[in-house]
């Protein structure tokens, strides 16, 4: 008696064949090492982002530093967000902390200077406004350089203020972005020009030549009158 063969196999696993080739060891390893490439150029691509793309701008008139500032029409106050003051002891070693925000800074107009020891213009920058900051001071203005998105915090500050010979400015520093995600920041550095009353009327991204006589003339004017020029 004929029987009709049966559907099922008898092994399970003959069920349902690979439908493709097994992937290869030397296959798995170039998977591998192109998310590395893909991840390595995305860290890449928001550090060249975040670090303001290059060397301080060329500014040689008060135009050229005019072109540049973007003045806020409805000025607003300067968030109140905490970020830390790092005061040094006698021997520059260590630190005290202490939490302080733009109203303990009312009175003066003030740069709040947004920056990271990661950031390569940032140097530059840095060396620049620590080189204007007499100047500045002479003019009632304060300089409040807030080191943002970096956790390396008053020890990054220390090792970096020491290899670029930067010896007149503060440290503040606002490891959590607290204060760079209230005023929207997307690169540094940055800096905010903040009147007397703690509003904020203007601002530059990128690296400036701080110590300049345009620079430190438009300063001088935004100090008098309160306004960016």
């Amino acid at each position: 008696m004929d029987m009709e063969p049966s559907t099922s196999p008898e092994n399970p696993q003959d069920e349902m064949p690979p439908t493709g080739p097994r992937p290869t060891r030397k296959g798995v390893i170039l998977a591998v090492i192109l998310v590395a490439v893909l991840a390595s150029f995305g860290v890449l691509l928001a550090r060249k982002i975040m670090g303001g793309g290059g060397k301080a701008a060329t500014v040689s008139t008060s135009a050229d530093i005019r072109s540049l500032a973007v003045r806020v029409r409805n000025t607003v106050p300067m968030p109140n967000v905490q970020f830390v003051r790092f005061l040094p002891d006698a021997d520059g070693r260590h630190f005290r902390r202490e939490m302080v925000t733009i109203q303990d800074y009312l009175g003066r107009p003030s740069l709040v200077h947004l920056w990271a020891t990661w950031c390569p213009p940032c140097r530059e920058d840095m060396q620049a406004l620590d080189r204007a900051a007499g100047a500045m001071a002479a003019m009632g203005v304060q300089v409040l350089p807030v080191q943002s998105a970096d956790k390396s915090g008053a020890d990054g500050i220390r090792y970096f203020f020491r290899g670029a010979d930067i010896a007149r400015l503060p440290f503040y520093s606002d490891s959590g972005k607290a204060l760079m995600e209230s005023l929207s920041a997307q690169a540094l550095p940055q800096t905010f020009f903040v009147d007397a009353n703690g509003m904020v009327k203007g601002y530059v991204v990128g690296a400036l030549p701080w110590d300049s006589d345009a620079v430190l003339s438009f300063v001088k004017d935004f100090a008098d009158t309160g306004v960016l020029p």
